[in-house]
């Protein structure tokens, strides 16, 4: 595990460092605080815990590019938006109907694409060149 905080990391697999480490801290400390000040209500408590998850399993586990992370964040912003304006209630059901379908989406997406270099990358601990697919890696090394 490196623990170069700003290094692009094109290694496959799973990625975890320094910054990532304190994100998750930041993550937990925010979503403590809005519990603190306005409790339970509608489990917003929750809003941070289930966004931070989602990037981390984005940028850290199954390594989705920006462009498919926009995809899930542009409907999940605009159901949280709605919700914070019309009705606190059906907050969690559009994202249980809506968001968490996306996000299963993007990731199968994802790993079934020649780019793929998250968890359980088929091309091991070979280190990806910029504009190389990883199936022309996998030609190559495999």
């Amino acid at each position: 595990m490196k623990w170069l905080t700003f290094e692009i990391a094109s290694k496959p697999g799973f990625r975890l460092n320094l910054i990532d480490v304190i994100f998750i801290f930041i993550i937990f400390g925010i979503s403590f605080l809005i519990y603190s000040y306005i409790g339970d209500y509608g489990k917003l408590y929750f809003i941070p815990l289930y966004v931070g998850f989602t990037f981390f399993l984005f940028c850290n586990v199954f390594r989705l590019t920006n462009k498919l992370e926009a995809i899930w964040h542009i409907p999940f912003s605009i159901i949280l938006i709605y919700s914070l304006y019309y009705s606190i209630d059906i907050l969690w059901i559009l994202i249980i109907y809506i968001s968490v379908p996306i996000k299963i989406a993007l990731i199968i997406y994802r790993i079934r694409s020649d780019e793929y270099i998250g968890i359980f990358s088929k091309i091991g601990d070979v280190v990806c060149q910029e504009g190389v697919t990883t199936k022309e890696i996998q030609e190559d090394y495999i």
